[in-house]
């Protein structure tokens, strides 16, 4: 999956400190120790490493407070991980969730609702942690988009000129395309299996692509709940899984799809072994760590080759991943210090820096003066720009890609049918109760 900004602090000394009374969680106060130590949980594994950078930088300005970065185990989903810490008594000062996960948890989270970075918040990104009755649970941190990813010169050199990708509004355009590139001696694409792609992303579009409206993809899902949809007729699901189809035929390792990886479909990608990889704007910190800086760029995934249709000219943009602050196994003063850091995240210009420039991520905050120096959020922006975005499925079940990345994963190897990853997907909204 794919992901902010400014605040004005004061530098704090040990000494200062010993008198310093800090705004606690309601209202309260307590005295500050000369020593915190916090832990963050984080479920974005490609800026493991820009994170820890962020959290030395912190420390560096606020030498009393310790951040300590680890990682979700990459079994299971974020959730699963922070509810086992929960278990355990040893729950993270601040967790880095999935939007879905954010108010599930509001019996232990803080209430992040008075906060200064509140209000300099898109309110459309919001959404997923506020409540019913307007409070805030999670800090947006990212915004990321999806789609097609390709390789501006691998497809400059197939078009036999500069490649528009605006052509690109139909089934029949992105095949000929396809066509294109492989005669030129590249495979087309890279489809990798990862269940968490495949069931949040790529399926996600099929939610999104039903309507333009979000309140009737809502009432979409919650039809699909309740048994009235036949999805295997469904036109949108149908359209969808033929492209499935149609990039799974020029996928490079069409041979064995499920041993593809991850890691070596981005350096295919970046070296120009495939000119595609469907993929979201969250790859590129990976390809800095690779020292591989290609020129890359978006495509949408169409659904039909009726240019006009909704879906097949857009690509999903959207905030998707939240940090929730811990009330529980924390002490006060490690909630003053998480709240501090998101502070410095959102307001700060040092902490503005690092997620955007450092992180690669686009800022969900409008006062971010710093702009992700990577082609992949300049094409998203641009996309933003044109108002051709759908709706990022983010508030989906935490564990919809598991269950049905893993049918759509078995469809890609060829072990089960479109009508029975239909039915797997109906029976799935009918039973299962994360949702």
């Amino acid at each position: 999956m794919n992901t902010t900004r400014k605040f004005v602090q004061i530098a704090l000394t040990p000494m200062a400190l010993a008198g310093l009374m800090f705004a606690g969680t309601a209202g309260t106060t307590f005295a500050a120790s000369p020593d915190v130590s916090i832990t963050l949980l984080n479920s974005k594994s490609q800026i493991e490493t820009q994170l820890q950078q962020a959290a030395s930088l912190f420390h560096k300005q606020y030498p009393n407070i310790s951040i300590n970065v680890s990682a979700v185990p990459e079994s299971g989903t974020p959730l699963q991980a922070v509810q086992a810490l929960y278990a355990s008594g040893n729950a993270p000062t601040i967790y880095m969730g999935d939007p879905s996960d954010v108010l599930q948890l509001t019996d232990k989270a803080v209430n992040l609702t008075h906060q200064p970075w509140v209000k300099d918040v898109n309110p459309s990104y919001m959404a997923p942690a506020r409540t019913k009755n307007g409070q805030i649970f999670g800090f947006p941190f990212a915004i990321e988009g999806y789609g097609l990813i390709y390789n501006v010169k691998v497809v400059d050199k197939a078009m036999g000129g500069k490649f528009n990708p605006k052509s690109i509004d139909t089934q029949a355009a992105l095949r000929n395309l396809l066509i294109k590139i492989q005669k030129s001696g590249v495979a087309g694409d890279y489809f990798a299996p990862m269940n968490w792609s495949l069931g949040g992303h790529f399926l996600g579009m099929m939610y999104a692509d039903q309507s333009n409206s979000p309140a009737k993809v809502d009432q979409f899902i919650t039809n699909l709940s309740k048994g009235k949809v036949n999805l295997a007729k469904n036109g949108v699901f149908n359209g969808l899984m033929n492209t499935f189809n149609l990039i799974e035929s020029y996928n490079i390792q069409k041979a064995s799809p499920l041993a593809g990886q991850y890691a070596t479909a981005e350096a295919d990608l970046a070296t120009g072994r495939v000119g595609m990889f469907f993929q979201g704007d969250w790859i590129w910190p990976d390809l800095q760590t690779m020292k591989l800086n290609p020129d890359l760029g978006f495509l949408p995934v169409p659904i039909s080759n009726n240019p006009k249709q909704y879906g097949n000219t857009q690509i999903p943009v959207g905030a998707t991943k939240f940090l929730v602050i811990n009330k529980v196994d924390n002490s006060p003063a490690q909630v003053a210090a998480a709240e501090k850091f998101l502070n410095w995240i959102a307001l700060n210009k040092q902490g503005e820096k690092q997620l955007a420039i450092n992180m690669s991520i686009i800022p969900p905050f409008k006062n971010n003066p710093f702009v992700p120096n990577n082609p992949l959020a300049r094409s998203i922006e641009n996309y933003m720009h044109a108002g051709k975005t759908s709706e990022f499925m983010v508030t989906l079940p935490s564990n919809q890609w598991l269950v049905n990345g893993n049918a759509m994963a078995k469809y890609m190897a060829g072990a089960q049918t479109r009508t029975q990853l239909a039915s797997v997907i109906t029976n799935y909204w009918k039973t299962n109760k994360a949702h």
